[in-house]
């Protein structure tokens, strides 16, 4: 049986969605399962044992406006599918299952897309993660649920390709010839509506330091403006500081592989972090951690306001209270309860 899983075109979201397309390998055994992703995240899968095959796209692709011809995109797949699972819905993707002729096509019946699929979550039932009792992997999971009809629910694993491991211990041992421990800091987002202000991180940064910790200060390609901001001060502080400037995926991997805890806004690099097992406190803002961190307590924390005008944010407000109302002090009891309990499990 050969089935074609559609990905998310978000970093966070793609990680999300790991659980369902794990389980679709699982319970199919037979199962050769191709993903399709854009070029920019393919990374992601590049050690994960239970895909045959990444097929990238172009970015652009993924665009609502694309002037991409739909013929030089079909020429990347197989006309042979038994069965594709479309998470992204947009009209692209429906195209595409129209040209290559699944036997069998499952997505969202979102209207612009529903006439591609032969079985489709109804738009209530895709929306029920909005009740905020249901973490957006329950939700993927239950597209794949259309045609397994049983989906267990496992949480997000990334997998981390060895040499991304080894590149990881090399960066630690030439940074850190000391050994201290090594907490992360990520102080970016993709939407800036989602980022803890900096001075904060600053603040917490300075308290780890006082308590013998190491902050490692994380920054990718959308926080350029951050980075050059900060970084020299940052350096003269006496704190880490890694900047991938390119969307890549193994490398920060390798190096949250080798910190004792991560501290992150909601973004990708909090997903990250948690799904390759990494002790992670994700700092909430407009979104909620109820959908969006399906990961264990247990084993992570959350810090988040519940303030009034959270519920219906459309994360363009003036005021940020969701975030500005999080104190460093906070942040930092729940990252040394998290470190006691890392510390108990060892």
């Amino acid at each position: 049986m050969k089935a074609l899983y559609i990905c998310q075109n978000a970093i966070g979201d793609i990680i999300v969605s790991l659980p369902s397309i794990h389980f679709l390998k699982e319970e199919c055994k037979d199962i050769s399962l191709d993903i399709c992703i854009s070029e920019s995240y393919t990374d992601i899968f590049l050690a994960d044992i239970h895909i045959n095959s990444v097929i990238a796209v172009p970015e652009e692709w993924y665009e609502m406006n694309t002037v991409l011809p739909i013929t030089d995109i079909v020429s990347h797949f197989t006309k042979h599918y038994d069965l594709v699972v479309d998470s992204m819905c947009i009209p692209q993707t429906a195209e595409l299952i129209e040209r290559i002729h699944p036997k069998k096509a499952i997505g969202i019946g979102f209207t612009d897309v529903v006439h591609a699929y032969d079985n489709y979550l109804t738009l209530e039932q895709w929306a029920a993660w909005d009740n905020g009792d249901r973490t957006a992997s329950y939700c993927f999971a239950d597209i794949v649920r259309l045609y397994t009809n049983v989906c267990s629910f496992k949480e997000p694993k990334l997998y981390i390709v060895e040499a991304a491991k080894k590149q990881g211990r090399e960066w630690m041992e030439e940074h850190n010839p000391e050994q201290r421990f090594v907490i992360a800091l990520n102080p970016g987002a993709g939407s800036e509506a989602k980022r803890w202000p900096m001075s904060n991180f600053i603040e917490l940064a300075q308290k780890l330091k006082k308590r013998g910790f190491l902050p490692l200060f994380i920054f990718g390609p959308k926080e350029l403006s951050l980075f050059q901001e900060y970084s020299e001060n940052l350096a003269k502080t006496g704190f880490l500081i890694f900047h991938s400037a390119t969307f890549s995926i193994q490398p920060l991997a390798g190096i949250l592989n080798q910190c004792g805890l991560v501290i992150s806004n909601d973004c990708a690099v909090m997903h990250v972090s948690a799904a390759i097992g990494r002790p992670t406190v994700g700092i909430f803002g407009p979104s909620r951690s109820s959908i969006w961190f399906p990961y264990s307590r247990e084993k992570n924390r959350v810090v988040e306001k519940n303030v009034p005008c959270r519920k219906n944010c459309n994360g363009f407000c003036s005021h940020f209270s969701c975030l500005t109302d999080i104190q460093s002090e906070e942040v930092l009891q729940a990252s040394l309860e998290l470190l006691d309990l890392s510390i108990d499990r060892k």
